[in-house]
This record gives structure tokens, sequence and C-alpha cells, in this order.
């Protein structure tokens, strides 16, 4: 060879596989992404290997300018090779041009003295000029910032490309970015001639960064788990000085996760914040919150070493953390979690956004993190920080009710959430009450006080009057109940606190009782009554102004307090004192007034001189029995004879939220073993004697005492059948409750004789449906017959159905006189169904509560029970008084009820097999085309409570006609049950479909107008009911039904590739049928993948992952391809760990194929899975991969 020029070295041969032995310049590493360049892009594969070769091997003369323009040539080309990102430049010479050229124009002119002619000024050359020049300036300013902005968008696109699952990568890879960015940067910027000669340039310097470039490089072009074994090898020999090497490979999220969860040196610490790492936490997503690696990291090693490099760490974090527009709250909760770990002290600087975090919108993930370190400040020498921290947590705000009324309490609430706020006073109160004890109790208080203020009536006759004797009524006991009312767990804690810091010394009785007062509320009297009586040792002198003070003993409101001290406390007065309080006994209740109108409203009759008397006897019994034991004897004598009046008086029993939440109540005056003593006659004395008295709470009531009777009858229905003479002319309430015991006796199979219950009700239906001049509670007592009538529909009902103890044929004239005079009872009314406008479940819903349709109903259980009784042959027949009863309500002249017309559809099925001409006949009269509003009640009854019958099938095409040109139309808002009524109608056709019924090739068919018409949604629920049917159907499928299922799939799927962005959920309701396995399984899987191919999901994924391994022996790389893009299109992390199972039966068959296309095919969805942070998968990978 002659002598010249050293000839370029050539390139080694091109491997066949990319891992063989590594030479030392082309290391394993480095063969790996040469090997990737070239089937990428042979030509940056070229350019790399000259920049190795000169970097390695050949010094040439400049090579520092060439290895750098090839860098830069490979890092400007991968964002379009990988991404689809076009390059753009802008042209600084030729904007400097226009911009020079706009100076020199400007300075050529003449500067000139403004002209005017007249008063109108007259425009000057140089203002446009002038303009133009500083327009240019300003564009070339946007232009390159906009450029700025595109680089850094472009490396994000690049570091997006073939990894969807980094679309949401966030400010947690933003210092990998700039890594990336800076990177490129210098390499750019040392291509060009700067004057320095090779031997002036820093090779060290130049060598690392080119690994740190190949390294980025490699991890977006070498295969998941490569990445992963090499981040293994960097935790195990790398320093914290690796730093720059390390951040090149965390491109990727779950890189980025994996190098945190793995490491557990705090050492690292230092070169991460530099890195500024912890400057990056993510932002909270539209649908998701994304955890922190490097926060949690941080969390796992602070406690292992000098925590002020981790707090340093956590300043960087807290302040990256306030530029957020929405703070992550997994992020804030790491950062509580560090703290926690901490001395206390290091807390001190991070008050400030503690106390601003309290009460973020997602508090829930960290508020009781926050409690526990309220715990940790206060028992690390902290306690006036742990107050400040504890406050906001326990703050209260109010809440505006849906029925807010100037008469009603309103609600408050915690700002945090109740359970939350229950954990955190009940774990982290003791600490801080032990070392601030005095200033927690003033806390609470204030928190109470304003939660007193926010619940207050905006009209009220009392001025502090909090309700409190509803929400606490006991300040002795807190049920679990209470314990969703954030008052009561107030009040509960300051009792507490009060009790503590009172034994403890740490407060005087009478300074506490007297701040107590000084809030006014009832809730904080009651407290400081609670207090003294309590208090062992609570002076005379706080006891006695307190007793002797009439408003607070006429206040019922303070009753139980002030009862409970006046029972402590009585002997402790002066004689004189004592008078006092028995002055006030002996004068009265005062307002009696009130009291009379009161009584006359729940008894519904006038009060008697005696009856007024008789109360304010017991209200005396009551006022004395505090302080019985101690009483002059006089008024001993007094009260032993009220005692023979009234009885002796039991200590209360606590109140419960249960007797509570009766309010008005549904108590019985004597307890049901009583009144079984007594017989017919002595009850109905008994009852006709009886009136109700509100003299304790919760008080008996006539509702009360029918549910006892209720309970007596069903016991024993025969005693008091036999005996309804007895209950004539009782009142309609304890009727009530009578006739509902015999038909809950039937129900458990207790018979009695029907005549004389019979002859009872018709009693009962004889009588004026409306009392005059009654006016009762409705919680209280039954205003008018309707309730019982109601009952008596449902004895008829279950007479009917019964057929051991129902009702004998000889008594049929009276049970239909009966069920006939129901069916004309006036309830529902017509004007109700304004009520049902837009909302027909209303009118089924109204239909089955009232007594006339309930009775409409009942005729429909009358055919059966005649037959039955009979033994007529053949189906049962609707009589001819019940056709007239059915014809008569179907005249809206006659009955314009919405709420029975809706009866006729939901029993129509019955109507025909009963009456099939009649019924036939009768379908235009129940589905009217002539008012969308009769016709739409009748359909919502049909299609909500039927299935398709083959009965029903010719008498309806006209009703499912309709009911197909209505899908889609607009429908009124409050229409709760449009959707389930379409859903029904779908089953309905493709039960007829399969059935054989239509042919979908007929477009005048009803299927073909069904699909036609209805939304995405609604052929989606048609597609879904076949493919349930399916797999409901236990026994082979008959193939003329899978042949014409499979014709009206092919049909559909033709249609929706046409346009699959409006067919997207009718397609993956496909997964329904593929699920079933009834299908040929070749078809099958590949309208699974055409489908996917679409779609990217299905439904019911689980159900077709299950069923998707059965497939991967024959199918192996459709299975694998419907595989890969279930797990690409899947967005719960949740549901994706629940496909392991499956998903493994699939690569059990796969890796070891023989087919290489089918192992490299199982590697890429292993690697898929790996990119989506399942990196359980690794075992599974082909021996090549591995």
């Amino acid at each position: 060879m002659p002598n010249g020029p050293a000839a370029v070295p050539q390139p080694p041969p091109d491997e066949t596989h990319p891992l063989l032995p590594s030479t030392p310049t082309w290391t394993t590493q480095r063969r790996r992404l040469r090997h990737w360049l070239r089937e990428k892009a042979p030509s940056l594969a070229e350019l790399y290997e000259t920049a190795v070769t000169l970097l390695e091997e050949q010094p040439l003369p400049g090579r520092s300018r060439i290895i750098a323009h090839c860098v830069r040539e490979i890092a400007n080309a991968l964002p379009a090779l990988l991404a689809g990102v076009e390059r753009t430049r802008l042209e600084y010479d030729k904007r400097l041009d226009k911009i020079a050229l706009a100076r020199h124009r400007l300075t050529r002119l003449p500067i000139q003295a403004p002209r005017s002619m007249g008063g109108t000024s007259i425009s000057d050359p140089q203002d446009a000029l002038t303009q133009e020049f500083f327009n240019q300036i300003e564009e070339l300013i946007k232009e390159h910032k906009a450029t700025r902005l595109k680089r850094d968008t472009i490396a994000e696109r690049l570091f997006q490309a073939n990894r969807p699952e980094n679309r949401h990568l966030g400010d947690a890879l933003r210092p990998v970015l700039r890594r990336w960015t800076d990177l490129k940067d210098w390499f750019v910027g040392h291509a060009h001639d700067n004057g320095k000669t090779d031997a002036q340039c820093d090779w060290s310097d130049i060598k690392r960064r080119f690994v740190l470039f190949e390294r980025t490089v490699l991890t977006l072009g070498q295969g998941f788990f490569a990445t992963i074994a090499d981040l293994d090898e960097l935790i195990r020999t790398s320093t914290p000085a690796d730093v720059h090497l390390v951040v090149t490979q965390l491109g990727h999220i779950e890189h980025y996760k994996y190098f945190f969860e793995h490491l557990d040196d705090p050492a690292w610490i230092p070169a991460l914040r530099a890195e500024g790492i912890f400057n990056a936490p993510p932002s909270v997503e539209p649908n998701a919150i994304p955890r922190w690696a490097a926060s949690e990291f941080l969390v796992r090693v602070i406690d292992r070493g000098d925590p002020t490099e981790g707090m340093k760490a956590l300043s960087q974090i807290a302040d990256a953390l306030t530029q957020q527009s929405l703070v992550n709250p997994l992020v804030i909760r790491d950062v509580v979690d560090v703290l926690r770990k901490v001395p206390a002290e290091h807390s001190v600087s991070f008050m400030p956004r503690l106390k601003q975090w309290a009460h973020h919108d997602r508090g829930f993930l960290f508020w009781r993190q926050l409690g526990k370190l309220v715990t940790h400040l206060a028992e690390g020498g902290k306690p006036h920080e742990a107050l400040t921290l504890l406050t906001p947590l326990l703050a209260i705000e109010g809440v505006r009710a849906d029925d807010d009324f100037e008469y009603s309490y309103k609600p408050v609430k915690p700002r945090i959430s109740m359970y939350e706020y229950i954990q955190i006073v009940d774990e982290h109160l003791r600490p801080v009450l032990e070392r601030r004890g005095e200033e927690l109790f003033d806390v609470l208080c204030n928190i109470l006080q304003k939660a007193a203020k926010l619940s207050r009536r905006s009209h009220s006759s009392e001025e502090w009057d909090d309700n409190s004797r509803v929400w606490q009524p006991d300040l002795s006991i807190q049920d679990e109940d209470d314990r969703d009312d954030v008052r009561s767990v107030l009040v509960v804690r300051i009792r507490d606190a009060a009790e503590t810091l009172l034994n403890d010394g740490r407060v005087d009785l009478g300074p506490l009782v007297e701040d107590l007062e000084a809030r006014r509320w009832l809730i904080f009297r009651r407290l400081a009554l609670y207090c003294l009586v309590t208090t062992a040792s609570a002076p005379r002198d706080l006891i006695a102004p307190r007793l002797t003070h009439e408003a607070s003993f006429r206040d019922r409101n303070l009753g139980k307090e002030y009862d409970s001290l006046l029972h402590i406390g009585f002997t402790r007065l002066t004689p004189d004192e004592q008078q006092t309080i028995l002055s006030w006994v002996e004068a009265g209740p005062e307002n009696i007034e009130q009291l009379i109108r009161n009584y006359e409203t729940s008894t519904g009759r006038r009060a008697t001189q005696e009856d007024i008397e008789k109360h304010h006897r017991s209200w005396q019994w009551k006022r004395l029995w505090p302080c019985h034991t101690a009483l002059p004897a006089t008024w001993r004598e007094r009260y032993a004879t009220l005692v023979e009046e009234f009885g002796e008086i039991e200590a209360p029993l606590p109140t419960t939220r249960e007797a509570r939440d009766v309010l008005e109540g549904e108590r019985a005056p004597r307890p049901e073993q009583d009144l079984r003593t007594l017989t017919p006659a002595a009850l109905r004395e008994y009852l006709l004697a009886w009136t109700p008295e509100r003299t304790t709470f919760p008080y008996p009531t006539r509702s009360g005492l029918a549910e006892v009777l209720t309970s007596l009858v069903t016991a024993d229905p025969v005693a008091y059948a036999n005996a309804t003479e007895e209950w004539l002319h009782l009142d309609p309430t304890f009727l009530h409750g009578i006739i509902r015991g015999f038909t809950k006796a039937l129900q458990v199979d207790h018979p009695f004789s029907w005549a004389p219950v019979l002859s009872l009700c018709r009693w009962i239906l004889a009588e004026p449906r409306t009392i005059p001049g009654r006016s009762v509670d409705r919680w209280e007592a039954d205003l008018d017959w309707g309730g019982t009538r109601w009952w008596i529909v449902e004895l008829l009902r279950v007479g009917f159905q019964d057929e051991t103890h129902g009702i004998p044929i000889d008594l049929r004239d009276v049970a239909w006189q009966l069920l006939e005079t129901l069916t004309m009872d006036p309830d529902p009314e017509a004007d109700e169904d304004e009520e049902d406008f837009g909302r027909p479940s209303q009118s089924m819903n109204r239909a089955i509560s009232s007594v006339r349709g309930r009775a409409i109903e009942a005729l429909m259980f009358y055919p059966g029970w005649i037959k039955r009784q009979t033994g007529d042959a053949g189906p049962p027949r609707l009589p001819a008084e019940a056709r007239a009863v059915l014809d008569r309500h179907l005249d809206l002249t006659e009955d314009p009820s919405l709420a029975i017309r809706s009866l006729y559809g939901r029993w129509l099925p019955w109507i025909l097999v009963f009456a099939r001409d009649w019924g036939t006949a009768s379908i235009p009269r129940i589905f009217p085309e002539y008012s969308q509003r009769y016709w739409l009640a009748a359909w919502e009854g049909f299609i909500s409570f039927n299935n398709p019958y083959p009965e029903i099938f010719e008498p309806l095409q006209p009703v499912y006609a309709q009911a197909i040109a209505q899908l889609g139309s607009p429908s009124a808002e409050a229409d709760d049950t449009r959707d389930q009524r379409d859903e029904r109608l779908a089953g309905h056709l493709m039960t007829y479909y399969w059935r054989g019924h239509y042919p979908i090739e007929d477009e005048t068919g009803l299927p073909y107008q069904f699909f036609a018409r209805a939304s995405d949604q609604v052929r989606a629920e048609a597609i879904e009911f076949i493919g349930r049917s399916l797999d409901r159907t236990d026994d082979p499928v008959e193939s003329v039904v899978l042949d014409r299922l499979q014709r009206l799939w092919a049909q559909r799927f033709d249609r929706a590739r046409q346009d699959p962005a409006t067919h997207q959920a009718e397609l993956r309701a496909f997964g329904w049928c593929f699920g079933s396995g009834k299908f040929e399984p070749r078809w099958a899987v590949q309208n699974l993948l055409d489908v996917l191919r679409l779609t990217q999901s299905i439904d019911p994924d689980f159900q077709v992952l299950e069923r998707l391994p059965d497939h991967a022996g024959a199918f192996p790389l459709e299975v694998l391809e419907c595989a890969k893009r279930l797990i690409e299109g899947q967005t719960s992390h949740v549901e994706l760990s629940s496909w392991g199972e499956d998903l493994r039966r699939i690569f059990s068959q796969t890796r070891n194929h023989p087919a290489p296309e089918v192992r490299q095919a199982s590697d890429d969805v292993i690697e898929v899975l790996g990119r989506f942070g399942h990196l359980g998968y690794a075992d599974l990978l082909s021996r090549e991969s591995g």
C-alpha cells in the first residue's frame, strides 16, 4: 500500500446478534446501541461508529469537533426518527438582514418637526418606519422564544415516543429532560470551530459527556428490561458521584420509579438534590393522583443518617409544591411522613404550609398523617406547634342543605372528612391536652361556638338556642351514632377536657363554669351545669345561684342538667332557697295556652278543665322527682299523693339516637305483653279511653300503639277475628294496625276465619273516607281511612294468592264487592300526575303505593283465585265484572291517572292470557298514540317489568315500533329511567331476533330500524344482551342460531368499521359474545382482534382475558396481539394487575414456541407490561431475551 494518510478503519461486520462478546472499545452496551441504530437508521449508525472510533481508537486532528458534529446530527435526527417530530430552525441571518434593512431606511430619513394643517396632524413617514423597525425586533424575539419552547416540547415528545405510558411525564421527569437538552446543547455548541485545538480540550469531560449521550440514547432504543438490568448494575456498583449517569437511565417513568424504589442509601440525597430531582414533584392529573418515587425514597431513608441533607431536599419539595396550582396530596403525605421520622424541631419551618395543606380538597389522603404529626410534635417538645397544626384539622364549616328553610337548623360539618376527624380527636388530642390543655380547651370551645352560630335557625324564638337537646340530649354519654355529628364529637371532647383540667388542678371550677356560661349558647350553659354536677367538691356558692335562677328552672332545654344539679344540690340550699324553688313548682307550668293547643293538636279534641288540672299535677310530679327524697314534710306528702295518681318515676334511661330518630315517634304507651293479657272487650275499652300525652320523650302515639296491635293480631289472629265486633268505631289508626295484623298472619301461615274479617272490612269501607274536623300529626296517627283501606287491599291480595289459607270461594261476592269498591278509591288523585311529569317511573311508584292502584293490581290475582277455587280447566279467564272494571279505568274521562295507566302496561301479559281478544283490542287504548304522556306511562310499566314473552310478540309490534321511533328523541331531564327502558327494549328485540322472528337483512324489520336509530350505548346494550344470554345458556346453542347471530355481528361490524368513533361502545360489547365461548374459535379470535384494532379495549375485559388463553395454542400471534392491545388500552393499574393469572397462561404457551416470531411477539407483550409497571413477568421472557 502506498504511503499516505492512514486508511480509516472499516466498521466491524454486522452482528447477527447484538450480545456477542464485547471488546474494550465495543462494549456490550455500545454493540447494542449500534445494532439498534443500524435497524432504525443506518446513516446514523455510521455517524455513531465514526464518533466511537475517533474517541477511542483514531485520534485524528479536529476529532473533537467531528465527534460533536456526529452527536449533534444523531440527536437532531432522533425526534423525527422516533416521534415523527420534524426539526425546524429559526434562520437568524435572514431575520437580522430584515431588521438591518429596516434600521437603514429609518436612519436615512431626516428627522423633521411634526407637521399639521389647521387642526389636523399630518402623519410623519418616520413614524411608520420606526414602527416597522420595532415590529421586526418584536417578531424575532417571539420566534426565538417559540423556538426555545419548541425545543423542550421536542425533548418531551422524544421521551414519549413508542412509550404511551410516558404521556404522563409530568414534572417528575423534568430533570431527565433537562439533562438531555443540556447534553445536546453542549455538543451542538462544540460542533463548530471555537479556536481550540484537540490538545486544549478536556478529553475526560468529552468522554464523560459522550457516555451520558450513549446511555440516554440506549434507553430509548433497547428493551425495557435491559435498562432494568443496567439500573440494577448501577445501584449495585455506582456512587453518588455517578448521579449524572443514573439520570440518563431514568427517561422512562417506570425506570424512574424502579431506581428510587430499589435505592436505599441516604448518601445519594445531596447528589440527587443538586441534580434538581426534588424540585419536580408530579402534578395532579385530570383522572389520577400520581405517587412520586423520589419523595417515597426520602421517607424510606431519612432516619438512616444525618437528616440535614434530607431536610434541604424536603424544603425543595415543599417549595415546588407551592408552585403547583393543585398540590399533589400524595407528595404532601410523603412530606408529612418525613417530618414524623425526624426530630420535631425540623417541622417548625414547615408549619405555614402544613396549616395551608390541612384543607386540601383531597386531604383524605394525608389527614391522618397530619394527626400523627400532631402527636409527634407534642411528644417531641413542640406542643405549641402541635396545637397550631391541630386547630385547622378541627375546623368546621356550614353546609347549605337542600331544604334550607329559615326555620330549620342548619347542618355543619368538619372541613376534613368526618371519618378522619373522629380518628384525629380519638388518637391525637390527648398528647396536646396533656401539654397545652387550657389552650386546647379554648380552641375546642371556639370551634363549637362557631358550629352553634352556623347551625342557628334564621328565625328562632330563642336567640341562643342551638337545638343541642336533639343532637346531644345526654352529656354523660355518646353512642356510636352520635359520632356522625361533629357538634356532638366536640361536646364530648370539651366535656372530657374540662374533667381532665379540673382533676389535674390546672383550672378552677368557678372560672371554668363562668367561661362556659359567657359563651351564651345553650350547649355551653348545659356543659356548665354538667361540670357542677360531676365535680364532687363543687362549692355551694356555685350551685345555689344556678338552682335559684327561675329562667334556668323553667327552661326545659336545660331540664336534664338542671334536674341533675337539683338532685345533688337541693340539700345544700338554705330553707329559703328551697322554698323559692318549691314556690315555682306550686305556680305550675307557664304558657298554659300553648300547652292546651299542643294537647288539642295531638289528641284531636278540646282540653277540658279536668285535663288541664291533671296536666298541672303531672307537671308538678315530674318537677319534684329530682329532689323528692329531700323535700320538707308537707311537700313529701304532696309528692306521695302524686305518686299514687301517676306512679313511681323510674330513673330515665340514656337517650339514644334510635329514640331521637323517632322524632314524634311510634312508641306504645304500654308494653306488648301487658296488652296481650287483655280480653278483646278490655282491649277495646282501653283503646277508646287512651289519649296521647307528651310528657316523656319519645312520647307514645297512636301509631306506636297500632304497631303493637299488629303484633298481637299476627301472633293470634283467630282470637281477634272472632271478636271483630269489638273493633267497630275504633280510631282508624288502630284498625289500620289490626287489618295489617291479619295480613301478616297469613304471610306466616296463621289462618283465621275469613267471614268476620271481611265483614269488618265492609264496615270500614262503608265509613266516609275522610273524617271532618280531624287534625293530627301524620307521623302520630292516620288522618283518614286511607291507610286502613290500603291494608284491606293487601289482605285481599294475599287472600287471593294463598293456596292453603286463602279466601274461600263462597265469599266471592263479598270479596269482589270489597275489591270493586277499592278500585274506585280516590287515591291516587289526578292532580298528583303533575308530580310525575317527565318522570314515568314515578307513575308506577305512585300506583303501587296508592289504594286504587294496589286494588287494580289485586284484580290481576282474581282470575287465578277463581280457577284454583273452582277447579276450572284451562287458563284463568277474566270474569265479566273484572273486565268491566278494567274497561272503565281505561276511559280517561273516568280515570285520567297516569299512575293507573302504568299498571296496564305492567300487567299486559297477564291481561292477554286472561282475555286475549279484549286485551289485543285494548292495546291502542293502553298505548294511545295521541298522548305521549299516557303512552310513556304504559310503556314504562310494560318494559320495566316484563320479559319478551311469546304471547305478546304479535300484538305488541306497533308498540315496539313506536318505542324504536322515539329512540334518540329528547327526554325530560327528570326522566331517570330512560336508559333502563332503552336497554330493556334492546333485550326484547334481540330475543325475538334470536328466535328467528326477524331477518336482520330486512331493512323494514324492527331490529334493523332499532340499530339505525339507537345511540352507540344502546346498540352496545343489544350486543351485550346477546353475549350475556349466550353465557347463561348451559345447553349447546343450535348452529342455526349461532349462524344468525354471526350474520348480525358481521353487519354491525361492517357498519362500525366505516365510522369507528361513533361505534366504540358497540364494538367493545363484542367481548360479551367472545367471553361466552359459544362461537367457533377462529371466528371469535379474529373478530376480537378486528375489534381491538379499532378500540384498544373491550367489555368485559376480565371475561375476555379468562377466555383468551384457551386459544393461545392454536392462534398464538393473534392472541398475543389481542393481549398487547388490551394492555396498551388499559388505564387502571389495579385492573391490569387482576389479569396476571390469565396472562401467565398465555405466556407459558408462547415463550418457548418453536416459531421465532411467536417468541418475539411474546417478549414484546411482556416488554409492554414492564413499561406499565408490571415487572413480575420478566421470568417469562424467552431464552433470547433472558
